[in-house]
């Protein structure tokens, strides 16, 4: 039988994956996208990640990172509001559903990152408290 903190785990990567997939094939759907998964990253990485070995977690949220941004010499493009556009990650060369799997990464990377702050702010805290 599967302990709490698995089942809370599962339940906030499956809230991360339907808010990653929303946010990269049906963009402002849900307001404030970026928020929720910045509070869904910082309370999987409470929950699920042990700070003491997290080079796992580390790892993953470096290459889904990565993988979401725009590749190196690409043109700087600007969306409809003059913000810089994510749209020229890797999987951008997939046709039909490429724009909206790189807006999906993009999303896991936020709430990835997410994770990773939280990850460091709790290994600090716990080198300051002895």
């Amino acid at each position: 039988m599967p302990s709490s903190r698995d089942t809370a785990g599962r339940i906030l990567v499956a809230l991360a994956a339907i808010l990653a997939l929303l946010r990269g094939f049906a963009p402002e759907v849900v307001p404030m996208d970026t928020l929720l998964l910045i509070v869904v990253g910082i309370a999987y990485a409470a929950v699920k990640v042990d700070v003491e070995d997290a080079t796992g977690f580390l790892v993953l949220a470096i290459a889904v990172g990565v993988a979401s941004r725009r590749e190196p010499g690409w043109s700087n493009a600007m969306d409809e509001h003059g913000h810089a556009s994510h749209a020229h990650g890797v999987l951008t060369h997939i046709p039909y559903i490429g724009e909206g799997l790189t807006g999906t990464l993009g999303g896991l990377g936020i709430f990835l990152y997410a994770g990773v702050a939280a990850v460091s702010a709790i290994w600090v805290f716990k080198r300051l408290k002895g």
